[in-house]
């Protein structure tokens, strides 16, 4: 157990060890620490207290305070999301993508102003909240909403690998099986410049289409073969397997092209 103060073990709550080292963030902490210890679900005053350290010039203090808030917040409280709009406006990346996640534990499923604020951030300048935001967006929004499966989309030819791993993940849980939007979408980044993004291509086709649609079969079958890098040969002869159903001979040809590449993964994964 690391350092106290007023009796407050610093395991109670994250990022207190660090806090003990700096005198000017003992009181803050310890007040923190036990209104987590002590507080109940509903609390307004510990609410407060937390919602005010959100001002802290200390990093830790405010993070502290935003964890504190998932503890004693209740679902669907529209007063203290209105009080953390502001600071998904931060200059501070990390104040931006840890407020979205506060929201995103304490808005209901469906809330529409939660989702608004949510699609606003898959722009942010920050990868890291482009992330939290798909997530939360996978949280809060309704399976099959077309607006929101639309947004997901365009986060599959994100810059950053991190992104585009979420936007599929967010997918598999937003966009029902054979969705038009999401497997066109997918479709058409399948030629595009970016091998990594291709590859994303077929990992979201993988979760979205529909087994044995025969257009998707076909676009994975051609992309097994055609595609100049290894990788996403190989995550299309992956999906050609996933999305065969039992018994279907179609693509077998293609899976025998595969045990023929030049590159040992690919070949593997026909073997597979």
């Amino acid at each position: 157990m690391g350092a106290s103060c007023n009796g407050c073990p610093s395991s109670t709550f994250p990022h207190v060890e660090a806090a003990t080292e700096v005198d000017a963030g003992k009181e803050p902490y310890c007040q923190l620490l036990e209104l987590a210890t002590e507080a109940q679900p509903g609390n307004q005053h510990a609410i407060d207290a937390a919602l005010m350290h959100l001002q802290d010039k200390n990093r830790d203090v405010r993070e502290s305070a935003l964890h504190l808030l998932t503890q004693i917040v209740e679902p669907g409280d529209q007063r203290t999301m209105d009080a953390l709009m502001p600071y998904l406006e931060s200059h501070d990346g990390q104040t931006r993508r840890d407020t979205l996640w506060v929201m995103g534990q304490i808005a209901r499923k469906g809330d529409t102003n939660a989702i608004i604020r949510a699609t606003r951030c898959l722009e942010d300048v920050d990868e890291d909240v482009r992330c939290v935001a798909l997530e939360v967006l996978s949280r809060l929004a309704c399976k099959g909403d077309p607006q929101t499966v639309a947004h997901v989309c365009a986060k599959l030819e994100d810059e950053k690998w991190d992104v585009r791993r979420t936007a599929v993940q967010a997918l598999r849980q937003l966009a029902e099986k054979g969705d038009k939007c999401a497997t066109t979408a997918a479709s058409g980044l399948l030629k595009h410049g970016d091998w990594r993004v291709r590859r994303t291509a077929v990992h979201a086709l993988s979760q979205v289409a529909e087994m044995g649609d025969d257009r998707t079969m076909h676009l994975m079958a051609h992309q097994a073969g055609a595609d100049v890098a290894y990788c996403v040969r190989q995550a299309a002869l992956q999906t050609l397997q996933q999305l065969a159903r039992p018994g279907h001979n179609s693509n077998i040809a293609t899976l025998l092209a595969g045990l023929l590449d030049e590159h040992w993964s690919a070949r593997r994964t026909a073997v597979l």
